[in-house]
């Protein structure tokens, strides 16, 4: 299914656009604390640390709660640039930045930021999408709807500050997943899609009027 499109205003500079993949730092201050996690699902990529018991019983492994929010570049996986006609570069800096806001790790355990261009774009190319994807430490109670509106509207107020604030408000579902979108009121998208089954969350900043990042949601399957 296609989303709707909205367009208004101009297109805002690409540093201010870029400016914004920050703001999952300020979403964590809006997050209400979540209920202590009974079990934490931790990437396969990540190592858990070992407990070696009695001498009679072989060694096992214990996965344990990270402490902080981890930085994960493999959640760029789920993403569909490539069927979107777009390449995703991991942001290190900014995703170890934000990474680093103490509230965000109440509720969330990994993190990715990326940058997502038109595939052979030159330079100067005024596309582009923000691209931040989380994986929740409790997506029984973190993913809940109220969780999940407070991350939204934080995420969208501060995305949209820069581009004239938040013009309007739409959802839209795709392939079974539905899709919250705000649009800005100078011509740039936020959207929001609970991926792998819950477990993360994709919230995209969408500059420029080829609008990648709803090219890339029109791509997400469940």
């Amino acid at each position: 299914m296609r989303l709707a499109r909205c367009r208004v205003g101009r297109t805002i500079g690409f540093g201010v656009a870029f400016a914004v993949a920050v703001v999952l730092a300020g979403c964590a201050n809006t997050v209400p604390p979540s209920p202590a996690s009974s079990s934490t699902i931790v990437p396969s990529a990540s190592t858990s640390p070992s407990a070696t018991p009695a001498a009679q019983s072989p060694p096992r492994t214990v996965s344990v709660a990270p402490t902080g929010v981890d930085p994960d570049p493999g959640l760029l996986e789920l993403v569909p640039v490539a069927e979107a006609g777009a390449v995703l570069t991991y942001d290190a800096l900014t995703t170890a930045s934000v990474a680093g806001e103490p509230s965000l790790a109440r509720d969330v355990s990994y993190l990715a930021v990326g940058l997502a261009r038109l595939r052979d774009a030159p330079a100067d190319d005024p596309n582009l999408a923000i691209v931040n994807v989380v994986r929740l430490r409790d997506p029984g109670s973190a993913g809940d709807e109220q969780w999940f509106r407070d991350w939204r509207d934080t995420y969208d107020g501060a995305a949209c500050a820069p581009a004239g604030g938040i013009a309007r408000h739409a959802e839209t579902e795709v392939d079974g997943l539905a899709v919250f979108i705000a649009a800005c009121a100078n011509d740039a998208f936020t959207y929001h899609v609970r991926v792998a089954d819950g477990v993360a969350v994709l919230s995209l900043t969408s500059v420029g009027p080829a609008d990648i990042g709803r090219r890339i949601v029109e791509k997400l399957r469940q």
